[in-house]
C-alpha cells in the first residue's frame, strides 16, 4: 500500500495507541476494532478519557479512497471530517480501565 495513511490503518493491532488528525484537531485514541476485507477498511477506536468513539472507513476504487472519520453520537455515527493523519505512538502510556 503506497499510502502512509492506508498502510498505518492496515497495521493496527487492537488497543494500539494511536493519534488521529481530523478537522485541525489531534485526538489520542485506542483502536478497539479493525476490520479488512473486500477492498475496505474500518478501524474503530476511542479516545484515551473513553469520551468519544471514532470510525475511520476507506475502499478501494481504482485506488484508496480518502479515509472519512465518523464520531458516534448517541447511538450512531455522525461525519466528522476527512483523515489528515495517523500515528502510532509510544505503547508505554497505560490505558485507562
Amino acid at each position: 500500500m503506497g499510502d502512509p495513511l492506508i498502510g498505518t490503518l492496515a497495521a493496527l493491532d487492537l488497543l494500539d495507541p494511536v493519534r488521529l488528525t481530523v478537522a485541525g484537531e489531534t485526538i489520542p485514541v485506542y483502536a478497539e476494532e479493525k476490520r479488512h476485507e473486500d477492498g475496505r477498511i474500518c478501524v474503530t477506536a476511542t479516545e484515551r478519557d473513553g469520551r468519544r468513539t471514532f470510525r475511520i472507513e476507506t475502499q478501494w476504487a481504482a485506488g484508496w479512497l480518502d479515509p472519512l472519520v465518523d464520531v458516534c453520537v448517541g447511538e450512531e455515527f455522525r461525519a466528522l471530517g476527512t483523515l489528515d493523519d495517523v500515528e502510532r505512538v509510544d505503547g508505554s502510556e497505560s490505558r485507562p480501565v
